[in-house]
């Protein structure tokens, strides 16, 4: 197939996608950029490995060339700590190339002054920043994007996050929270009621759209065979990380060529494909609330998904 060539593997499930690489999410991507410019924030939704960071990560880079100051911040990192981490994260990074301006990762030392920790004097931190950030952009608000963003909502003070509603109303600053459930969804199950309530712009992902996914298997050209692309659709749709990995192991199975014991490399890769699909699907079963698995029983039983 590769006529003795051997060809460096183009798919990565596990690698945040980013531009050329990244492909699709125009809508989405549109929604940002207008949510940006008029200072609005989004509730980004989206299931596990969907494609929502991949997302943030093309949409701050492009966000940072159009002029915005950028951070994007984890719900699974030191942010979700509390108020106080989650100024210092956006405050103390010092921004060297465009790429660790998005990933909000700090490349000076830190302010040496003591910081504040009450929520209302970090929230009071966090509004100077904004001030200095949109006086510098010429009015533009500064853009926080926060995946994962279950984790920090759920250990962060009430009053601090009606402090980071106030900023956004005053649109001195734009919100992204990436989360797999709705906000309300995820306030319920902490027994309280978002702040945010009316004021995210909800905007959902999903599968990719039939020509992103077929500009994601036609990187791999050069090591498939011509009726592969219509194969890996059929065998994993257009989940872009399923059809990656997918498509991953058929790649390797063809430079490896024919199985000794006579196994063809769509075999072969189907067979590994589905020992690491069943063991991603068990995580991301892990994850789920205990009423959207029953929604998902009642769908496989027959009886659809919607709230009994």
């Amino acid at each position: 197939m590769t006529d003795g060539k051997r060809f460096t593997n183009p798919f990565d499930p596990w690698a945040i996608a980013l531009p050329p690489v990244f492909v699709g999410r125009t809508g989405a991507l549109r929604d940002l950029e207008r949510a940006a410019w008029d200072g609005r924030g989004v509730s980004l939704l989206g299931e596990w490995r969907i494609g929502k960071t991949s997302l943030l990560h093309t949409w701050g880079q492009r966000a940072q060339e159009l002029g915005f100051a950028v951070r994007l911040l984890s719900g699974q990192g030191r942010e979700r700590q509390g108020h106080q981490t989650f100024v210092d994260a956006v405050v103390d990074t010092v921004p060297a190339d465009p790429r660790t301006a998005v990933t909000g990762a700090a490349t000076g030392a830190a302010d040496e002054r003591a910081r504040p920790q009450s929520p209302d004097a970090a929230a009071d931190r966090l509004g100077d920043w904004c001030s200095a950030q949109q006086q510098a952009s010429g009015g533009l608000p500064s853009l926080l994007l926060l995946d994962e963003a279950e984790g920090f909502l759920g250990l962060c003070e009430p009053g601090f996050l009606e402090r980071l509603r106030g900023l956004l109303t005053k649109r001195r600053l734009s919100l992204v929270f990436a989360t797999r459930r709705t906000l309300p969804e995820v306030y319920a199950d902490l027994g309280r009621v978002s702040p945010f309530a009316n004021m995210l712009e909800a905007v959902r992902i999903g599968l990719l759209e039939p020509g992103a996914a077929a500009a994601l298997l036609a990187r791999g050209a050069a090591g498939l065979a011509p009726d592969d692309p219509a194969w890996l659709l059929d065998w994993a749709g257009r989940h872009p990380f399923y059809l990656t990995l997918l498509a991953r192991r058929l790649f390797d199975a063809r430079a490896d060529g024919s199985d000794p014991d006579g196994g063809d490399p769509r075999a072969q890769a189907l067979a590994r494909f589905r020992d690491e699909a069943a063991q991603q699907f068990a995580l991301w079963w892990s994850g789920l609330a205990e009423r959207d698995r029953q929604r998902l029983r009642r769908a496989a039983a027959g009886g659809g998904g919607g709230q009994g």
